[in-house]
């Protein structure tokens, strides 16, 4: 689809003028980008997508804090022994081309968290993440940021369900996501942090 478009927007008589509009829309984007940023505070979990900033007010239910804290648990146990790479959470936000996300759980190889500096607030696009959903995410996580996250190169993707009690893993082929498997039982294994190996009924148990 998007090949396409850019073979109807090249054919254009008016091409001049649809990339200057183009150009003008984002330019004021980036504006408008900038200035949200501004006007966040360190405490405040926000996104930037698709020109629009996103505050996220209402808190997380319960079982979000379960999945989120077993998760962490069994990664950071994980990169004690294996250090292959630095892990975030929640409030670290990750740039790509057009939209700001800060993922519920990230992680970088080495190859780019060697880089990472003290005062560093912004960074790369990640190698794995990890989406918990929720009411207020599940659109955004199936949709702009499955697609975006691909486009970035993010190896893999696992979409949490605390609800259904399910993860489903994702994995970049050819610049997009192909589902590699859905569990409800058993064990799940990373293809990026290599060695990972996490129990299904663990991620949702108190």
């Amino acid at each position: 689809m998007r090949g396409s478009l850019i073979e109807d927007i090249k054919k254009a008589n008016d091409l001049e003028f649809i990339l200057k509009e183009i150009i003008d829309f984002w330019n004021e984007e980036q504006k408008k980008r900038n200035e949200f940023w501004d006007s966040v505070r360190d405490d405040q979990k926000a996104e930037f997508v698709l020109g629009q900033g996103i505050m996220y007010h209402s808190p997380v239910k319960y079982i979000h804090n379960i999945v989120s804290r077993n998760l962490l648990f069994e990664m950071l146990s994980f990169l004690k022994e294996h250090k292959i790479g630095s892990l975030g959470h929640e409030k670290m936000m990750m740039r790509l081309t057009r939209n700001d996300f800060e993922p519920d759980i990230a992680f970088w190889l080495n190859k780019k968290s060697s880089q990472f500096t003290a005062k560093q607030h912004v960074f790369p696009p990640a190698d794995f993440c990890i989406e918990i959903l929720s009411p207020s995410t599940s659109n955004i996580d199936r949709g702009v940021k499955f697609e975006d996250y691909a486009l970035h190169g993010i190896t893999e993707y696992w979409i949490v369900d605390p609800e259904e009690k399910t993860i489903e893993k994702y994995l970049l082929k050819k610049d997009k996501y192909e589902l590699s498997e859905k569990l409800k039982h058993g064990s799940i294994t990373s293809e990026v942090m290599k060695g990972l190996k996490i129990e299904i009924e663990q991620v949702f148990s108190e």
